[in-house]
């Protein structure tokens, strides 16, 4: 939400922008707290719009914020599209050496299942190393979205986070009074929004290492159980 500035504070913000050297532009000495902002030359705070943006420099940030999105997106989709084809290959091997023992009249299906199980929990782990990283990007990603819309007044990723996890007293006294506002609001709207203990980076990591422990409980038995 932009801040609310007065006939008489736009026209003093107007002329400072228009003077040849607004350095030297004289300024009211009942100046508001808008006019000083503009001439202390300060970064705008959180929630805040700069006025000076001129609109080639704010199509920029909205090309470089969908620029973000678009990178925060398609690194989430490869983490679950990668995840899903490793889980169905780790399971589906288990599976396979599970039936194999089941028909198998000998007791040497070690001899396939320690170098498969080896190889499948080295892809598991560097699997999970992997999307450890792109997890890092990600966050880069919604770091430099929450910057933008700072700037620009925009709420879309902020608002998600909020109505997930929500803010102490502490945190809501921190925001400012249009942000408090849009806080309120949302809170008011979604009051029972479904939210989860376990963050998804937590589960898939927990899945990921059942598969390896299982894997290598299954290495184990077939190589004890033969000797």
């Amino acid at each position: 939400m932009p801040p609310s500035i007065s006939d008489t504070d736009l026209a003093v913000l107007t002329s400072l922008l228009n003077h040849p050297d607004p350095a030297k532009a004289r300024i009211p000495s009942s100046m508001s707290a808008a006019q000083q902002y503009v001439e202390a030359d300060h970064i705008p705070e959180e929630g805040t719009i700069d006025i000076r943006i001129q609109p080639h420099e704010r199509q920029s940030l909205e090309g470089e914020y969908k620029i973000a999105f678009d990178m925060f997106r398609t690194l989430n989709s490869q983490v679950w599209y990668t995840f899903s084809i490793i889980t169905t290959v780790a399971v589906a091997g288990l599976a396979f050496f599970a039936q194999l023992k089941a028909v198998a009249s000998r007791n040497d299906t070690w001899i396939m299942s320690v170098p498969i199980g080896t190889g499948m929990i080295i892809i598991l782990i560097g699997w999970l190393s992997l999307v450890r990283r792109w997890w890092a990007y990600a966050e880069v990603d919604l770091h430099r979205m929450r910057e933008i819309e700072s700037i620009l007044g925009m709420y879309l990723i902020r608002e998600s986070r909020w109505v997930r996890d929500r803010l102490s007293t502490h945190q809501q006294q921190a925001l400012n009074a249009d942000e408090r506002i849009v806080y309120r609001t949302l809170i008011t709207a979604f009051p029972n929004f479904p939210r989860f203990g376990v963050r998804q980076e937590m589960l898939i990591t927990i899945i990921v290492i059942a598969l390896i422990i299982i894997w290598l409980l299954l290495m184990v038995y077939d190589f004890l159980h033969y000797i």
